[in-house]
């Protein structure tokens, strides 16, 4: 399995479980045991390969090195005490 696909199957599995894990039980009335099993699900696809894809995506290494220079790049601005709430806009429903 390529490291991307890795990646994204690890990003996905981590970034869904907060909002598995503060949504309200009428949405997701999962168990604590399904929960189990489905995140056992989406690791042993990711351990086995059965999900990856049969074109693997690789990176040049110029490609690498303007990554790491924008990654490098991004500690040169401080982090700010606290973000605009309302810089956004609002939402109306």
């Amino acid at each position: 399995m390529s490291s991307i696909t890795a990646w994204t199957t690890a990003l996905l599995v981590t970034f869904s479980y907060p909002i598995y894990a503060h949504s309200t039980p009428e949405v997701y009335p999962w168990s604590g045991e399904q929960t189990v099993l489905a995140t056992e699900s989406w690791l042993r696809l990711q351990r086995e390969g059965q999900a990856a894809s049969a074109h693997p995506q690789t990176m040049t290494l110029a490609e690498q090195e303007k990554i790491m220079a924008r990654w490098l790049d991004s500690y040169q601005h401080p982090l700010p005490d606290f973000f605009e709430q309302d810089i956004g806009g609002s939402l109306s429903r």
